[in-house]
C-alpha cells in the first residue's frame, strides 16, 4: 500500500527584484517633477539606510532592541518582510568607476558593507 502514496513536500518562497534607482544628485539643472522625484529617491534611500543600520545595531546588542523606522517609506514597508522573516535577501551594487564620481561611489561600497552585514 506504501507505493500508492506519496509524500509531498512544498517549499513556499518568493522571489522579489527591486531596482533602487540609485540615489540622485542635484548637482545637474534639475527642477520642478524631476527635482521632487529626487528628492523622494534621496528619501526612500537614507530610511532603508536607517532601518539596516537599526537592523545591525538590534544583532549586536540584544538586551536593548531599536525600534526599526520601517513605517518612514514605502520601500522599507516593502522591505520590512525580507528584513524581519527567515528569508535571505542578496544586494547587488553597481558603481560608476569614474574619479569624477569617486564620493557617490565610495558612499554605495559603505552602506553595501553595513547592508551585508544584516
Amino acid at each position: 500500500m506504501s507505493s500508492l502514496y506519496q509524500i509531498l513536500h512544498i517549499i513556499p518562497s518568493r522571489l522579489s527584484l527591486c531596482d533602487l534607482a540609485g540615489s540622485e544628485r542635484c548637482k545637474d539643472q534639475r527642477s520642478g517633477e524631476r527635482l521632487k522625484e529626487a528628492g523622494n529617491i534621496n528619501t526612500s534611500l537614507h530610511t532603508l539606510g536607517r532601518c539596516i543600520a537599526a537592523l545591525r545595531q538590534n544583532q549586536q546588542n540584544r538586551s536593548k532592541q531599536n525600534l526599526i523606522p520601517f513605517r518612514d517609506s514605502k520601500l522599507t514597508r516593502v522591505f520590512q518582510g525580507f528584513f524581519t522573516g527567515r528569508g535571505r535577501s542578496c544586494m547587488i551594487v553597481n558603481v560608476n568607476p569614474c574619479a569624477s564620481t569617486y564620493d557617490e561611489t565610495l558612499h554605495v561600497a559603505k552602506f553595501s558593507a553595513l547592508a551585508s552585514q544584516v
